[in-house]
């Protein structure tokens, strides 16, 4: 007779919300904390008597594997190396491989290139195929009816916790496949944060933690990758870092930020320090402005660039707008307005640029209506 495994029960435990918080927080400290040793970590929602991965299974666990879980369930079973592994995460797989809804469908061969360059590397890196997996079901609860929305959410969750526990920091000398690997997986978390800030609707202080929140992720990827950018600029991948470099080195060429330029010159708070962090924040946002032709497609780099502000502003322009400093409020919402108006027909983006404004410009009101007039009616939105 099989034998059914045992499942703990989820009563009393953390909110979904809080659980995926708890996994944001986990990947940040081994971004920035001191590297711990790797151990094995007990998938969620697994038997607390599974046995020991160096231990071989018993012949009536060989023999419940065989039976195949319905969808409908979330128990896992686990295989040697102890990661998730379900019948239904062939579907995720198949989803992956079959869509480019994980990479922008701008421009067909960098996709497919970068696809495969993906898949090549999960395949030896078990940490990016589990968050492969784990983005395939997020937005694949994007895609169906809300009772299977919630199945491929906790999926999901599942996924990529194991990922973030079982992710290692590279070598002090990766290979150049390593280097890969990481950058894509920490783009991943990235992006899947900013899908989880897409369908939320806050008040300004909220909003701004969340996104504070995913601010943090993007210089979890910047710490990773920056001392092995020679080597990323070497790889399959090299021309998304050719447009990194625009990004960071171009100076905005039009006059759509004037005013920007404007606020920042006449204000008398901020030191020369602060001033020039603006001011290189305000030509990233410049550059991607002057290669957008409103009713025209937005270009693949153009959408790229916008998704890694985040990325490659400075350290002294995140304190300012942690210190919700107005003259900083007013170019995030600028930016806000520009991932609006390139990124907002991706699924993961949504009208999280309208909700930064939006976010601004209650956050800030009637004293500085007439800064944030231009990005409010971008947006479709009344100015305080």
């Amino acid at each position: 007779m099989l034998r059914r495994s045992h499942k703990k029960t989820r009563k009393g435990s953390k909110c979904d919300e809080c659980r995926r918080r708890h996994i944001r927080a986990s990947f940040q400290s081994k971004l920035f904390g001191p590297v711990a040793q790797p151990r094995a970590t007990e998938a969620p929602s697994t038997s607390s008597t599974s046995s020991s991965n160096h231990t071989p299974p018993h012949s009536e666990e060989v023999s419940s594997r065989r039976e195949l879980p319905s969808l409908s369930s979330l128990s896992a079973a686990r295989s040697p190396d102890g990661s998730l592994v379900d019948i239904s995460h062939l579907e995720l797989f198949h989803h992956f491989t079959q869509g480019t809804f994980l990479f922008i469908d701008k421009d067909t061969a960098f996709t497919d290139q970068l696809k495969k360059t993906a898949i090549s590397n999960a395949f030896s890196s078990p940490y990016l195929m589990h968050g492969i997996l784990a983005f395939a079901a997020r937005h694949l609860s994007t895609q169906v009816a809300p009772e299977r929305s919630r199945f491929h959410l906790d999926q999901s969750t599942r996924l990529q916790t194991w990922a973030v526990a079982n992710f290692n920091p590279a070598p002090r000398e990766p290979d150049r496949d390593t280097c890969v690997a990481l950058f894509l997986f920490s783009s991943l978390i990235c992006i899947h944060g900013l899908a989880d800030i897409s369908p939320l609707n806050l008040d300004p202080e909220p909003f701004f933690i969340r996104f504070g929140q995913f601010f943090g992720l993007q210089r979890g990827v910047r710490t990773i990758i920056v001392d092995h950018w020679s080597r990323l600029r070497e790889s399959e991948i090299q021309i998304l870092f050719q447009w990194c470099d625009l990004l960071a080195l171009r100076k905005g060429q039009g006059s759509e930020c004037d005013a920007l330029r404007q606020l920042v010159t006449q204000s008398t708070d901020l030191s020369p320090t602060a001033a020039e962090a603006c001011r290189f924040a305000i030509e990233q946002v410049q550059y991607i402005l002057d290669g957008y032709t409103p009713s025209q497609p937005v270009p693949a780099h153009l959408i790229y660039a916008t998704l890694a502000w985040p990325l490659f502003i400075s350290e002294r322009m995140i304190d300012l707008l942690v210190l919700r400093r107005p003259v900083a409020l007013i170019i995030y919402a600028y930016y806000g307005m520009t991932l609006d108006i390139c990124c907002r027909d991706l699924w993961m983006v949504g009208r999280v640029g309208k909700h930064i404004v939006h976010a601004v410009n209650r956050f800030l009101g009637a004293n500085w209506a007439s800064w944030l007039r231009w990005p409010c009616e971008a947006v479709g939105i009344e100015v305080s």
